[in-house]
């Protein structure tokens, strides 16, 4: 099991993080594997992670989506991404040192008790964040529960993306719902969910304590929420 995951990141933007990301991770974790899915970085984040490859790191991919053919949005990219792995369990995470690298140490304590999703949600945030954002992730926190009544799942923080599947799992959902499966939008495990049901899954969830971002520029804009509520009625 132990060479047995990958972790999937995907990045927009993020010279500053992910080179640091990467060693953080493979320092604890030296027998994963990590597939780096840019979504378009007009900065150095792609040059910074081939120049680390450069240097002799093994366990890293980069995936460079194609102008022509590829989405950009990050539930593509992590599609995308967990289309690529060849190992039997991967674990998606943010790339910017807000999901601790040290909760990974999770999922390998709960291996033995065969669960097939494991999600890590916040429980509590250590930064002041603005009071119109702790309101809006309640209400959608409300809303989204309310759609996922009917696959009957209750999630604290159904908005997180720290999460991990078993491989062949994942892509059957994506397979039987191909066609009605939204690949474009922010909040993949909303759109997951929607997909498939308690009783074919085994769910565990964690707290962690949701830290600041290292080099703070937050990604959410005004057309992340309004996209996000398209697609929470859709």
């Amino acid at each position: 099991m132990l060479n047995n995951i990958t972790i999937i990141i995907p990045i927009f933007n993020e010279e500053k993080n992910i080179v640091l990301l990467i060693k953080s991770i493979l320092n604890i974790y030296k027998w994963v594997q990590i597939k780096v899915i840019d979504d378009f970085s007009d900065d150095k984040s792609v040059s910074s992670v081939e120049k680390l490859l450069k240097s002799g790191e093994n366990n890293t991919k980069i995936v460079i989506k194609n102008k022509k053919i590829d989405n950009k949005w990050l539930t593509y990219s992590i599609i995308k991404g967990i289309n690529l792995v060849e190992t039997k369990y991967f674990i998606v995470m943010d790339w910017d040192f807000q999901h601790p690298v040290k909760n990974i140490q999770n999922f390998i304590n709960l291996f033995k008790w065969w669960k097939n999703i494991v999600i890590w949600e916040r429980e509590k945030i250590i930064f002041k964040e603005k009071k119109y954002r702790i309101l809006v992730s309640k209400l959608w926190n409300f809303f989204i529960n309310m759609r996922l009544y009917k696959q009957w799942f209750r999630l604290s923080d159904p908005l997180s993306w720290f999460f991990w599947w078993e491989t062949i799992f994942f892509q059957k959902i994506i397979k039987d719902n191909k066609r009605n499966f939204l690949w474009w939008g922010y909040k993949f495990l909303f759109e997951f969910l929607k997909k498939t049901n308690k009783n074919i899954c085994n769910l565990w969830t964690f707290n962690f304590n949701f830290w600041k971002r290292k080099f703070w520029n937050s990604k959410i804009t005004v057309i992340v929420y309004l996209n996000f509520i398209k697609w929470l009625f859709r």
